[in-house]
């Protein structure tokens, strides 16, 4: 009899109905709001394959009337991917970050995030978050998963640092991570450092296979002949902001990129006072650390002159030590490659404005 009226609904029902999916690791809540704003559907069920089919089976509605959001945490792709595979046209992803910022509420609850999302499908006032290409996003987690095994590399040879400090250079060696320290400290009794070497090892040779599917990866298209001709930027860095930025067309100017990456300035200002502060880092981390890491390369050479003297300006203001102003330099670096792919073509620092000269003078 449930079948019926359920098959009922479905055919005669020619509304629309919002579906806000708060997603987790092992249970999601599903919420369901008609276009009066009359909920008609809660249930919470699993994070399977299984689960998500039999909760679209269960709404009161065809998938082609319905319009999904969800929030996401892990798992969201195959699952938002399953639901499109299922008929359902309108499958949006929220922001997590502008969803907190518009939905925060003293009780915060499963179902009631769920029915804020449904409320704010129905509104079409939902902000949704970037969903990269399969291909792009593919290349993200050979990024992501070098920059850890860089972390875990630093975190080692601060490791092995720590150990021969405590047991004192006439045990160990004074700069263990040179040849003749290593050879030293490979020859003597203690355990734990060849262990730390081994796995230092191991690390490295993890990064180089990675390195080498990055390369494979991103192969010779003009995209990462653009990006990789900027000065500082070499095959694994452009290979990261291209993983990072996916789409550059997304960017409607060179501000939002530099907003993406977090390389903005923190703002309070109220009553016509402007107060900035620290760099935000609000954004992609990945694009953030490869962008300024590039900055870090550039030289007073030919190739780069013009674009080293944005340097060179805000170091000889006495205001930006080395370090800010390497963050300046990778701000102007993002506006340039903004420009640069939009127009498709490679870098000339000829065509790079160089810095005022009042701003480098002594």
């Amino acid at each position: 009899m449930y079948e019926i009226i359920h098959l009922f609904i479905i055919i005669h029902s020619m509304e629309k109905l919002y579906v806000g999916v708060d997603w987790h690791k092992r249970t999601s809540t599903w919420v369901a709001i008609n276009e009066a704003r009359r909920q008609v559907y809660e249930r919470s069920w699993g994070c399977t394959p299984e689960d998500v089919h039999a909760a679209i089976s269960s709404l009161p509605a065809a998938p082609e009337q319905m319009v999904l959001g969800v929030e996401p945490v892990c798992g969201w792709r195959w699952m938002t991917q399953l639901c499109a595979d299922r008929g359902i046209r309108d499958v949006r992803v929220a922001n997590p970050k502008r969803l907190r910022e518009i939905a925060e509420t003293a009780k915060k609850t499963d179902k009631n995030d769920a029915h804020t999302i449904a409320e704010l499908l129905r509104m079409d006032y939902l902000p949704c978050a970037y969903r990269a290409s399969d291909e792009v996003y593919a290349l993200r987690l050979l990024a992501r998963q070098r920059t850890f095994f860089t972390r875990l590399g630093i975190a080692t040879k601060c490791r092995i640092h720590g150990v021969c400090t405590a047991l004192g250079a006439t045990q160990t060696a004074e700069r263990p991570l040179h040849k003749a320290g290593r050879i030293a400290i490979s020859n003597g009794s203690n355990e734990e450092l060849r262990e730390m070497y081994a796995l230092m090892d191991e690390i490295a040779a993890r990064k180089e296979r990675i390195e080498r599917k990055i390369a494979g990866v991103v192969g010779d298209t003009q995209l990462y002949r653009i990006v990789s001709s900027i000065p500082g930027i070499g095959p694994v860095t452009g290979a990261a902001i291209i993983a990072e930025a996916g789409d550059f067309a997304r960017f409607h100017a060179p501000s939002s990129l530099i907003s993406y990456a977090g390389l903005y300035p923190r703002e309070r200002s109220s009553g016509g006072a402007q107060r900035l502060g620290g760099m935000s880092k609000e954004g992609s981390r990945t694009l953030r650390y490869a962008i300024i890491e590039a900055a870090m390369r550039v030289r007073d050479t030919e190739r780069s002159r013009n674009l080293y003297t944005h340097y060179d300006a805000a170091r000889n203001r006495r205001k930006k030590t080395p370090k800010q102003a390497r963050v300046v330099l990778a701000h102007k670096m993002l506006t340039i490659l903004w420009y640069l792919v939009g127009r498709g073509v490679c870098y000339d620092d000829r065509a790079v404005k160089p810095a005022q000269r009042e701003m480098t003078s002594s």
